[in-house]
């Protein structure tokens, strides 16, 4: 995944844009994808049931087999 330069966040202002959020949430997918150890990437929270604003952010889940693998997964950041 490549290395992005994070935004200063300005309370009161946009935290990301409904663009980069698509872009965030394809890059995590594709990432997560070339990991075996994740069995399923799930949105969860309000922008699952279709809420998005200004504020929103990414709740995600990420499931794996067993929880020893979480670890593996901890090691790679």
């Amino acid at each position: 995944m490549k290395s992005r330069k994070r935004k200063k966040l300005v309370i009161g202002e946009n935290m990301y844009t409904h663009n980069e959020r698509i872009e965030m949430m394809s890059e995590i997918e594709s990432f997560t994808k070339s990991l075996h150890e994740v069995q399923a990437l799930l949105l969860v929270g309000s922008g699952s049931t279709g809420f998005r604003d200004k504020y929103s952010d990414l709740d995600l889940l990420v499931v794996v087999k067993n929880s020893e693998e979480v670890v593996t997964i901890n090691k790679l950041n």
